[in-house]
């Protein structure tokens, strides 16, 4: 049932983008269709994970998420869990509502991402959860926080500046190590 109103709604989706002025075009289908779009979004990342993970190349070094991310990610994603249960004791199963499901599974994954995700040292860059930050777009890197174990790394590129990686204050040495390696392995070529 779930499957088929998820493809209902994307049909009509189309639909609205191909005839903008029918009368399918109201806050109550847009409301429907943007959560759907966003699981997808959610679904691709996911399903591309392992993709990413191959151009990575080879581990390096496997950093340990930082306790404190997993206990906020954890959390976060326990209230919408919490939400999602609320919503079906309290449901008709209408289309806002099923959008309204689709959102809190989404967002409930992506808060617990980091319990799954973690950051390695690869051979083409670091991957942090779902994004590959390649060792030839890093211009340069600084440590940050109160315990200097943020690591805030400064991108060469228009759109995006810096990148800030929350790591345990206890592999600031290995990561180091790797970094100033992979690094001047870098300028070297370039």
């Amino acid at each position: 049932m779930f499957v088929g109103t998820g493809l209902a709604l994307l049909a009509s989706a189309g639909w609205i983008l191909v005839q903008p002025t029918a009368p399918a075009l109201n806050s109550s289908n847009l409301l429907t269709i943007l959560p759907i779009l966003l699981a997808a979004l959610m679904v691709g990342l996911m399903a591309g994970y392992p993709f990413i993970k191959k151009r990575a190349g080879t581990l390096l070094y496997e950093v340990p998420r930082v306790q404190s991310r997993k206990v906020s990610g954890f959390a976060t994603a326990g209230m919408f869990l919490i939400l999602i249960i609320f919503t079906i004791v309290r449901s008709d199963f209408s289309h806002e509502t099923i959008a309204e499901l689709v959102f809190y599974v989404t967002v409930a994954l992506y808060f617990a991402s980091p319990l799954f995700g973690k950051v390695e040292l690869r051979q083409n860059g670091i991957l942090e959860t779902y994004s590959l930050l390649r060792w030839k777009d890093m211009s340069s890197y600084r440590w940050v926080g109160q315990d200097e174990s943020n690591l805030a790394i400064v991108i060469k590129g228009s759109w995006r500046k810096t990148a800030t990686i929350i790591l345990p204050p206890d592999q600031k040495e290995p990561i180091e190590a790797v970094l100033k390696q992979q690094l001047s392995l870098y300028k070297q070529q370039a």
